[in-house]
């Protein structure tokens, strides 16, 4: 089976579209690692954390997220579909902490989201900015913020040399999972229930 990985800013519909893609494909779901990782931690609110928190302890979140990330992934080894990936951990990183951290740090923390990027996804469903933001209480409404994080991930997919690997999923949850399965399903020759 493959490893999928779904990419965005928040609030572009990834946690419906990953659930709706491992129900449908029949392999594990991988729930967005920050939000277990903030509980951990005890951070209940991320925007206030990102701006009020001490630099050590951003730092550590966005560390504790990409290794979160990585050994989950790492686990699953009948493939899997991640509502996130190491593109979007780089993406936050970049927003969050990159010109505030020794350039060493900057460059390790990107080039281990990078490399897990390149062996790890078979495909990359990519999730435009289509919708209002939803303050579920975690995520970040502010919308400049989210067309920067979309920047950066788009960015990235293309930096990183992804996007042979990168599927665009527009529209509603049901087109969205269609386009993504018959895309597939050319590609690998196994048929879905579409």
């Amino acid at each position: 089976m493959f490893n999928i990985g779904v990419v965005g800013a928040q609030g572009t519909g990834k946690s419906t579209l990953s659930k709706a893609l491992s129900e449908r494909m029949g392999v594990p779901l991988i729930t967005e690692q920050a939000r277990i990782v903030a509980q951990e931690m005890g951070i209940s609110d991320l925007t206030e954390f990102r701006n009020n928190a001490p630099l050590e302890e951003k730092v550590e979140f966005q560390k504790r997220v990409l290794d979160r990330q990585i050994e989950v992934e790492n686990s699953l080894l009948h493939g899997f579909v991640s509502d996130r990936t190491t593109v979007d951990n780089a993406a936050y990183w970049l927003c969050w902490n990159h010109a505030l951290v020794s350039h060493e740090e900057r460059l390790e923390y990107l080039k281990k989201a990078h490399d897990h990027a390149l062996k790890s996804y078979d495909f990359l469903i990519y999730t435009p900015i289509e919708f209002e933001i939803v303050d579920d209480g975690f995520r970040e409404t502010n919308k400049d913020y989210q067309a920067e994080v979309d920047f950066l991930v788009v960015t990235l997919l293309k930096g990183w040399g992804l996007t042979n690997r990168v599927l665009r999923a527009s529209g509603s949850v049901e087109e969205r999972v269609k386009h993504v399965l018959s895309i597939i399903s050319n590609r690998s020759g196994i048929s879905f229930d579409t």
